[in-house]
């Protein structure tokens, strides 16, 4: 075999290579995409994504038809553009602790919180909850301290900042992973060290 053909039989492979690569990662990321979408039942959820990669499978690599990579396309395009209209929502079910998603306002100098979270805890799920807003002034801001914090891993973790001396107070703003309430969505719940919101 001649050099030309040699290196003309590696380009064909490599070709081939990425086109088939490329027909598995759309049907990879559509499958997914409806495994995660927000159909109402993780039955359904499971059954069209699996439709979907069944179908995708016989339509590029079984059928004969020579109209079936069209319909793929079609297929493909749909769910992603079932995809783009999904609006990005919060309403789930939420543990009661993690329920309400702090807001901040800026004006000028003066930063409102609302949403802090200043619960009383005495245990995990024996809690009085306090809801509260709070306003500081950026001028008064002294330093700025970043830390995470493990509180159980894998469930949850928090960052937090800043010292504001005027309230006699480190305000500890956290990040947390954000997780659903345990007896609502059929999940065991780890046992996990109680967040600490204010020193």
């Amino acid at each position: 075999m001649s050099l030309s053909g040699f290196l003309s039989k590696v380009l064909n492979w490599t070709i081939r290579g990425i086109w088939l690569l490329f027909r598995i990662l759309l049907i990879a990321w559509a499958t997914l995409a409806i495994y995660y979408s927000n159909l109402p039942s993780a039955e359904l959820r499971v059954a069209l994504a699996t439709s979907f990669a069944v179908s995708a499978i016989w339509l590029l690599w079984v059928s004969r038809d020579r109209r079936a990579p069209v319909v793929f396309v079609v297929l493909f395009l749909g769910v992603v553009g079932w995809w783009l209209s999904i609006s990005p929502s919060h309403d789930r079910p939420w543990r009661p602790d993690v329920a309400v998603m702090p807001r901040a306002t800026i004006d000028g100098d003066r930063v409102r919180i609302i949403g802090v979270r200043n619960f009383e805890y005495r245990s995990l799920t024996d809690f009085t909850a306090r809801w509260e807003e709070r306003e500081v002034q950026l001028s008064h801001l002294t330093s700025v301290d970043f830390f995470v914090s493990f509180f159980c891993v894998p469930l949850e973790r928090g960052t937090g900042w800043p010292y504001l001396p005027q309230l006699h107070l480190r305000q500890c703003p956290t990040l947390e992973h954000l997780y659903r309430d345990a007896a609502r969505s059929g999940r065991k719940l780890q046992s996990c060290r109680l967040p600490l919101q204010a020193i």
